[in-house]
């Protein structure tokens, strides 16, 4: 499959296209990505644990989902498509925020270093039927967000997942 991404300049101002492959292969160049958070009630958090043969962080537990939009996809719309390619659910997101990273995976030496747009959305229940797409998901968890932070070691979280949180967090509050 010959995906593209695409790459920003330091203002996060479209900079060009590049191979997925490419842009994730060291030093990494900064491109945009998009992640969704659904909330559940009760305070929790849905987290995905990705397939383990994943290129970046395989076997980590993360955001509810999170891509790359297509070049004429607005971020937050690219990222409820993958909630249903990934998890065979239709969510309505809102934009929340955005974060730029860069984080190395110890494995695979392949490099996440994104301009990442958070959006959200709130369940009102966590009796969902989904339907995962196990090249990319292993397993989902709703989990108590109180629990998230003390159970950091014990989730292997991926290294974008804290701030993707804080921004859901804040536009949750908002």
């Amino acid at each position: 499959m010959n995906r593209r991404v695409t790459l920003v300049d330091t203002v996060g101002s479209a900079a060009g296209e590049m191979d997925v492959v490419e842009a994730h292969t060291a030093p990494g160049y900064v491109h945009i990505a998009c992640s969704a958070v659904l909330f559940g009630p009760d305070d929790t958090v849905l987290l995905q644990r990705r397939a383990d043969h994943k290129a970046t962080f395989g076997g980590y537990w993360s955001n509810t989902c999170c891509t790359h939009p297509y070049s004429d996809e607005v971020p937050h719309q690219a990222a409820q498509r993958r909630l249903h390619e990934e998890l065979g659910i239709a969510v309505e997101l809102r934009p929340v925020g955005t974060f730029r990273y860069r984080a190395e995976d110890p494995v695979t030496g392949m490099v996440e270093h994104e301009l990442d747009h958070v959006s959200i959305a709130t369940l009102g229940t966590t009796d969902l039927a989904f339907h995962l797409d196990r090249n990319e998901v292993a397993e989902v968890a709703f989990v108590p967000i109180a629990d998230v932070a003390t159970d950091v070691a014990t989730l292997n979280l991926t290294p974008w997942f804290d701030m993707v949180l804080r921004i859901a967090r804040c536009g949750q509050n908002a």
